[in-house]
């Protein structure tokens, strides 16, 4: 079974002669299928957890086991091969290439993947259908709605098959319809896809979404028991 483990993970950041305590001793496990919500008031570590969970980042101390390998001891071209096959991204800026269409958007990971470009083309044309947006396949960003534009970051976060997905306050920049609507299609997607979801969100409906939630407070982290 496909893991991530967190074990004592600490981050702190140097600005200029004082040191900032992010997180301190978080130890946290997530398993294939999990849904887990990681919550907390801005600037309280939740993001820059996500992002060392995901190896986007690198802890102070401690250690991120990806399936019995340490993150942290990669090569940075063995831990970018990893995310791009393993890891897929949701943020809540979208981070769509201004540049490309929706569909073009969707390919970029499997293109860096060197999948066969049939299959890929076929996968990504499934996915746009099951998300509602084969129809705006050809429309660059630009001319897309928030929740477009969040289907599009979907469906290209799962292009890969990813084992994990990040998501970092995936509805924060949606209004409360289209917020309702990408929860519910991020949930319809991990049973159907089986991947695990972890976010970072302070979005309260989102959170009841979640298997598992944990609250980070003052750079600790306990999990919330509804």
């Amino acid at each position: 079974m496909n893991s991530i483990k967190c074990i004592n993970i600490s981050k702190s950041f140097q600005i200029k002669d004082q040191t900032l305590d992010v997180l301190n001793s978080i130890n946290l496990e997530i398993n294939e299928s999990d849904t887990i919500a990681i919550s907390g008031k801005s600037g309280s570590g939740k993001s820059t957890l996500l992002h060392i969970l995901a190896g986007l980042d690198k802890p102070s101390s401690g250690e991120i086991i990806f399936n019995q390998k340490n993150l942290n001891n990669m090569s940075k071209s063995e831990l970018a091969r990893t995310r791009l096959l393993n890891f897929g991204f949701v943020y809540q800026f979208h981070h769509l290439l201004e540049d490309l269409t929706v569909e073009e958007n969707i390919l970029v990971p499997g293109m860096l993947n060197n999948e066969n470009n049939n299959l890929l083309l076929t996968r990504t044309k499934n996915i746009m259908k099951k998300l509602d947006i084969f129809k705006r396949k050809d429309h660059l960003p630009w001319k897309l709605s928030g929740g477009e534009k969040q289907r599009t970051a979907i469906a290209r976060a799962l292009i890969n098959n990813p084992k994990f997905i990040f998501l970092d306050e995936p509805t924060g920049n949606l209004d409360d319809e289209n917020a309702k609507i990408i929860q519910e299609l991020l949930m319809e997607m991990r049973l159907e896809f089986g991947v695990a979801l972890i976010a970072a969100t302070h979005d309260q409906s989102f959170i009841k979404c979640f298997d598992s939630v944990y609250k980070i407070s003052q750079t600790n982290i306990s999990e919330v028991n509804e």
